[in-house]
């Protein structure tokens, strides 16, 4: 223990608070406790940072709120079930699907707030300690049973400040993150996406790409890169694996190349693309992967912008076949089509790209940064290292 933890009790919850079970009136639909003008919160209301809106859907009646669970404006909830162990502060007055426990009547020795930043930490030092078991099954009396630390409200005041400071910070930055993610799309859609030019199929604009067997190469080493190995959320290339000729898996056989454009023909929904970098050229991708070898007549960062476009996605989408392995094909890649404007127009798009991708790539530096120096405050925190 901390020497500054020397004046901290620790409690179970049962002790410092009333714990209560969210609630569903049935039967679901019910117009006689449905469709009112009450909110209930459901576990998919709330962000993974404890963050949510006011719910669009899901309303209940004043009979309704008599048979759920009506909470109030600052009161902590806790999710038992979805995401177990994620909680909120109530900024409305809302009621509470049965898959929330409420923490109701706090001691005037805790702040909700302490309460909910300990919950969240409690949640990932299980989380980074693989004890899932611990979240997976919640009940309220199991929650009574948890022990926390009651510092001095004083100290619990400046924990607070700290540690909500930190979490504006990062919400900020996400919201800086999301703006800038919306930069090329809307580049891309004021540039070429006017019916300014005419539209041919990629077919028209790509090379064939030759497939290749490292494995008639039992002795030398290449780079492997399967679908596992993209970011489908940043568009890029998280991973790749080396692997001895001798040792291939059936599927690399796929030759790329230096600024291919790579598609996966597996769960398009998924959008998992990516421009390959110097560090693949002539190695091995899964033929998982459509490729795209741009022709002169095509810039690949033009190419690529697109690939990562709402539009494409859905029509691939729109082309899925099979329940348990949705999948497309090649060709329903190659023929779909695409504005040609020309080329100095296309490098134009692709120098601005680069610039803006630059800057993404600094920005999500910055936040790892920062969720890394959340991470130590909060540890800080409740190791009773933020003490006054």
């Amino acid at each position: 223990m901390n020497s500054n933890q020397n004046n901290w009790e620790w409690k179970k919850i049962g002790e410092i608070c009333n714990l209560v079970r969210g609630s569903s009136p049935r039967p679901k639909g019910d117009p006689r406790y449905y469709y009112g003008k009450i909110p209930r919160l459901m576990i998919s209301d709330i962000t993974r940072d404890g963050m949510y809106t006011t719910p669009k859907t899901d309303f209940l009646t004043e009979e309704g709120a008599k048979l759920s669970r009506p909470m109030k404006k600052g009161e902590v909830i806790m999710a038992v079930s979805g995401n177990p162990g994620l909680a909120t502060i109530l900024t409305i007055d809302a009621c509470i699907h049965d898959g929330f426990v409420g923490f109701r009547e706090l001691n005037l020795e805790i702040k909700p707030e302490f309460l909910y930043y300990y919950l969240k930490f409690y949640k990932e030092l299980h989380n980074s300690q693989s004890v899932g078991a611990v979240f997976k099954n919640l009940n309220t009396i199991q929650i009574k049973q948890f022990k926390m630390p009651v510092p001095p409200i004083t100290t619990q005041k400046h924990i607070v400040e700290i540690l909500a400071r930190i979490e504006k910070i990062k919400r900020n930055r996400e919201k800086l993150n999301e703006e800038t993610n919306k930069i090329i799309p809307s580049i891309l859609y004021k540039m070429f996406e006017e019916d300014k030019y005419h539209t041919e199929e990629i077919r028209n604009h790509v090379e064939e790409v030759n497939s290749r067997d490292p494995t008639k190469k039992p002795d030398d080493i290449f780079k492997y890169l399967d679908i596992s190995g993209i970011d489908n959320q940043q568009g890029s290339i998280k991973e790749y694996k080396e692997i001895i000729g001798k040792d291939a898996p059936s599927r690399a056989r796929r030759e790329i190349k230096e600024n291919d454009v790579i598609i996966s023909t597996v769960r398009p929904n998924l959008n998992a693309t990516a421009l390959i970098p110097k560090v693949l050229n002539n190695q091995i991708a899964s033929t998982g992967f459509c490729i795209l070898r741009c022709k002169k007549t095509i810039n690949p960062r033009y190419l690529f912008s697109i690939t990562r476009q709402k539009r494409f996605v859905d029509n691939l989408v729109s082309k899925m076949k099979g329940a348990s392995y949705p999948a497309i094909t090649n060709n329903d890649i190659l023929t779909f089509k695409i504005s040609i404007p020309p080329i100095p127009l296309q490098n134009q798009f692709a120098s601005i790209v680069e610039r803006v991708e630059s800057i993404k790539q600094k920005q999500n530096q910055a936040t790892t940064e920062i969720n890394a120096l959340s991470d130590t405050l909060i540890q800080k925190a409740f190791n009773g290292e933020l003490t006054n």
